[in-house]
């Protein structure tokens, strides 16, 4: 309690201090505004902040006034939800076709480097007035959105995608976990941009169409009558409607931001426990026989052959960089074979635990841990974290925990999965001895048992202890 009061004194502070250095900024231009207006000594050409004011009041006085805010709002949220929908859709397409990616950077590159007078001028000549500001928002928004989420999609780390292959994660969890929070800080970018620049492509739109109803106009006429003190009340007004509509669309995006959460998004609700089906159903024999693997020329597997029968433990050792690994990636589909053949009876479907955690960043412990589970069920994730010595921060971050504190996450979420069939990279990486012996004591056996295991190390001692054979790729 008294470290909630504390941290909600810190943030009044904070916010007294932001608020306070807003105000005197907006006051010290405001002066040197008065200073400028008294110092030309014309309406006409500097009005007065207070001749301003006075011309504001008098639009504010009028019924066109609020029609015209309500038509200029409306043509910039129109074009921002075209803009942010189409550049997703466009973004999607891209990354998953290179033929739409091509066939789309022609008018992206055209819109991002066109003047927007220029774009205004042909619009105005095919479509409607009243719609001249949205076709012309849209198309200076939409490279922005486009091009973001593209980059964003592009650059979700490879790790995450093949975790997420191995583990057959729905279309619906995919898309939720890993790639709508993958590309949060571009979807942030995104929005942030385009709050501003649809308010200024709108405008100067509205100026030159001269729709019914709208900010731009009477801007204009203001030009033409030389009503001056009317034109800047209306620039004020413009600015302060922007700055509103930047302040609510940053306010919505901080959903988006990355923070710590003592719930769970994976689990909504408490899952009651389904017995599982006899294991028998997915045991798995698998065999590589005379595999050949080389990446870039250099050949990391020569003739490899290995056979694991169903339940049985097998260990796989080796130096650093010997081809251990790669040994994994091709039993689990993420690597192709140069030459030999590969089978696998049953299921073939694995739960594999990498040399790197693979813990994502946006979910917590719980979370991370109960990704991947067959079954769902909240008791045997604590009693895992429990077994693991991990369960005081089931609800931090991963950013939060240290090396080998990911490592136990991902071994937990590991056996958690349900199935029978598991690769075990190098799992005690990182647990000193004492802890690394109180793990195995409590879960090896009885998260082994019965299941068809390759543990891959480099510590020979853990392989003869832990497995009933032992393979050693040397060079």
């Amino acid at each position: 309690m008294k470290k909630c009061i504390m941290e909600n004194n810190k943030n009044r502070k904070f916010l007294k201090g932001k608020i306070g250095r807003l105000i005197l900024v907006c006051l010290f231009w405001i002066l040197i505004w008065i200073l400028g207006a008294k110092g030309v000594g014309s309406d006409l050409i500097l009005p007065s902040p207070l001749s301003t004011l006075k011309a504001l009041m008098t639009e504010l006085k009028t019924y066109d006034f609020y029609l015209n805010i309500g038509w200029t709002v409306f043509r910039c949220l129109t074009s921002m939800l075209l803009a942010f929908v189409l550049g997703s859709i466009g973004a999607v397409l891209s990354y998953r076709y290179n033929w739409i990616k091509a066939l789309l950077s022609v008018p992206v590159t055209f819109f991002k480097a066109v003047p927007v007078m220029a774009i205004i001028i042909y619009i105005i000549l095919v479509i409607e007035a009243n719609w001249v500001g949205v076709v012309v928002s849209f198309l200076m928004c939409f490279p922005i959105v486009y091009t973001n989420l593209l980059s964003g999609l592009e650059g979700i780390n490879i790790e995450y995608l093949e975790l997420a292959q191995v583990y057959d994660l729905s279309f619906l969890t995919k898309l939720k976990f890993v790639y709508f929070y993958g590309i949060s800080s571009e979807i942030k970018g995104s929005l942030s941009l385009i709050s501003g620049l649809s308010w200024k492509a709108v405008v100067a739109a509205e100026v030159l169409s001269v729709p019914a109803h709208s900010l731009g106009y009477p801007m204009l006429n203001s030009k033409y009558y030389l009503e001056t003190p009317r034109l800047f009340a209306y620039i004020v007004v413009i600015v302060v409607f922007s700055m509103i509509m930047e302040y609510f669309v940053n306010r919505g995006l901080k959903l988006l931001e990355v923070k710590e959460y003592k719930w769970s998004r994976v689990l909504r609700n408490r899952i009651v426990r389904v017995q599982s089906q006899d294991k028998s159903v997915f045991s798995s024999n698998w065999k590589l026989e005379k595999v050949t693997k080389a990446f870039q020329g250099k050949t990391i597997l020569k003739d490899f052959s290995l056979a694991v029968k169903s339940g049985q433990h097998i260990g796989l050792i080796g130096d650093s960089g010997i081809g251990k690994t790669t040994v994994m990636k091709i039993l689990v589909g993420l690597e192709r074979i140069d030459e030999g053949k590969i089978s696998i009876d049953g299921s073939g479907r694995f739960a594999v635990l990498f040399q790197e955690d693979r813990l994502l960043p946006y979910l917590n412990v719980f979370d991370n841990m109960a990704l991947t589970m067959d079954i769902k069920d909240r008791d045997r994730i604590l009693e895992m974290a429990q077994a693991l010595e991990i369960e005081d921060s089931l609800y931090l971050l991963p950013n939060k925990l240290s090396g080998g504190m990911r490592h136990r996450v991902a071994l937990g979420r590991t056996f958690l999965s349900g199935r029978d069939n598991i690769i075990l990279d190098e799992p005690f990486r990182g647990l000193d001895k004492e802890l690394k012996r109180r793990i195995i004591d409590r879960l090896w056996h009885k998260e082994t048992k019965d299941r068809t295991l390759l543990l891959i190390t480099h510590i020979r001692e853990d392989a003869e202890s832990l497995t009933d054979e032992i393979l050693e790729l040397i060079n």
